[in-house]
């Protein structure tokens, strides 16, 4: 049984530190093919994370294709939307991956660059189906999620460097509203009626699933665990800013806590795996990662939630280290057809 995938944490978490190791030495070196690389991953991760995350749920378009379709058709700039951050997406604190040019680019990038915004989407409410709905819905609360993430990163590092008070915020990056507010962007009128509140409210029902060893919180107590959630959650943040913990131990842990408590009537999964993303992105590691949800993949993710019921964590954990050295890989890949030496 030691060749069980979910074996390898240690190998994969170590396996995550060498793939650093090696970005950070070829970032100075090769800084324009690189940023090329991640701009272009950004768009095709964006899809893949829609698609893959609304499969596990059997929801959404069936084919990839379809899903990149919608995608291209509602969002032509993807990247674009963001690229007050892509030219600044490889700051690494954590790996004290910054020269003078890039940290006056940072203090020169206006203020409101560096708050949360709202992106909109651009989509006439005709004869579209709920799968479309679907696709385009989270796509929009991918965007705001990463954006929030991105932001609080930046802000974090311009403190820490600065200790200009106009960079420290007391918002924490997880709060109910913001969670409220990703539920109502990805759900908005999908919550069937028979089900009593609207997106971004909480489930005022009951719910159950046909593993008969866990129990979601009552709806009654559903307020007072979300609020539990968030304090600890930001918690296990501020541990990772202080090198304390890593951040896929956080990020395993945060999206698992909240698809524990069920808050929602629906779309509680999704939007585990944005908390996912949220957290990773905040710790800037440089995309963001889809949880497979085809055949053996959305087996293993199963398999990994079910350890985690029963107090194990590390398979979880496991199954993300294995997504992040997964990316990290096409990316060297990607690199090495540009003609660039990658000693992996």
């Amino acid at each position: 049984m030691n060749d069980v995938w979910y074996n390898r944490r240690t190998e994969e978490s170590k396996k995550i530190d060498q793939n650093f190791k090696i970005f950070r030495e070829l970032y100075p070196l090769e800084e324009k093919k690189i940023e090329a690389v991640l701009k272009s991953l950004r768009s095709q991760q964006f899809m893949r994370v829609v698609y893959e995350s609304n499969l596990i749920e059997g929801a959404g378009p069936k084919r990839k294709g379809e899903t990149r379709e919608i995608i291209e058709k509602y969002f032509p700039k993807i990247p674009d939307s963001l690229s007050a951050f892509d030219s600044l997406g490889n700051a690494y604190e954590i790996y004290d991956l910054i020269d003078t040019h890039k940290y006056h680019q940072l203090l020169a990038l206006p203020e409101e660059k560096l708050k949360r915004c709202d992106f909109e989407f651009s989509v006439r409410f005709g004869k579209k189906n709920r799968e479309v709905f679907e696709v385009i819905q989270h796509m929009s609360a991918l965007i705001d999620a990463v954006i929030t993430a991105e932001s609080s990163f930046y802000n974090d590092f311009l403190y820490k460097k600065t200790k200009l008070k106009k960079y420290h915020s007391e918002k924490k990056l997880i709060t109910e509203d913001f969670i409220k507010d990703l539920h109502k962007k990805i759900a908005k009128d999908l919550i069937r009626e028979s089900c009593g509140v609207c997106a971004g409210e909480y489930r005022i029902h009951d719910v159950t699933i046909d593993d008969d060893s866990i129990k979601f919180p009552a709806s009654e107590l559903v307020a007072d665990c979300m609020k539990l959630f968030v304090k600890k959650a930001n918690n296990l943040i501020e541990d990772f800013r202080n090198h304390k913990i890593s951040p896929i131990v956080v990020a395993a842990n945060i999206s698992y806590d909240f698809v524990r408590i069920h808050p929602f009537p629906d779309f509680n999964g999704r939007i585990s795996r944005l908390l996912l993303n949220v957290v990773l992105r905040a710790s800037n590691i440089p995309f963001v990662i889809d949880i497979r949800g085809a055949n053996k993949h959305k087996h293993r993710y199963f398999t990994a939630l079910r350890h985690a019921n029963r107090g194990n964590m590390k398979s979880y954990e496991c199954l993300i280290a294995m997504r992040v050295n997964d990316i990290f890989k096409t990316m060297f890949d990607e690199l090495k057809l540009a003609g660039v030496e990658v000693k992996e």
